[in-house]
């Protein structure tokens, strides 16, 4: 279902087990559990050596993520000083060193909660850089124009199943409004062409 060398966003209901209708996804390897009182660079380290991917890659890997997601400043610190937004890069960056070196199913579970629009969009252009692997990239999130810039193929699930499937022609402001229970609008599109949404007059 979910294709290599693409990343595929499931837009879920508030209050819908979305991956209880993706059996599949309990094939992806499971989020690397983080001590809060280790150092980032400890979690790294140790996220690196739990990896069963050659080392030399693993190591660039490290280096990689280090960079697009910032976090040589803070790598000192604790995990448990941290910020919401800077956690979620820590974890982010553990779940990602220690993926598969064969193409494999990856799922990524609100990976940019906590964090701002900056952060977010590297964030968005790391995943997005993962399906050049060949990996299937499963990314789970309730922001639609976050899922917007990140997708290619989206499912719109709500307590009876998929209210919508496809590509970005299904990112409708009805479909998102029926999904979320809200009143959904469109907002104007990035340079790229990539739809995006409000409510209230704040980014959706």
């Amino acid at each position: 279902m979910f294709e290599p060398y693409s990343v595929s966003v499931i837009l879920p209901a508030y209050e819908t087990d979305a991956l209880s209708h993706f059996p599949e996804l309990g094939q992806a390897t499971p989020k690397f559990t983080i001590n809060p009182d280790m150092s980032v660079s400890s979690l790294l380290l140790q996220a690196f050596q739990s990896s069963d991917t050659d080392e030399s890659q693993c190591e660039a890997r490290r280096k990689t993520l280090i960079d697009a997601l910032l976090l040589e400043p803070i790598s000192h610190r604790l995990f448990k000083t941290l910020s919401r937004g800077e956690r979620q890069r820590v974890q982010l960056a553990c779940d990602l060193v220690r993926r598969p070196q064969v193409p494999s199913l990856l799922l990524l579970e609100e990976p940019c909660t906590g964090m701002d629009i900056a952060f977010k969009r590297r964030t968005v252009d790391h995943i997005k850089s993962l399906k050049e692997e060949g990996h299937a990239v499963v990314v789970m999130l309730r922001e639609a124009s976050l899922a917007s810039r990140m997708g290619d193929w989206f499912y719109l699930m709500d307590s009876q199943g998929c209210l919508a499937e496809g590509d970005h022609s299904v990112l409708t402001a009805a479909h998102l409004s029926q999904l979320f229970a809200v009143e959904v609008e469109c907002a104007e599109s990035t340079a790229e062409g990539y739809p995006q949404f409000t409510v209230s007059g704040s980014s959706f």
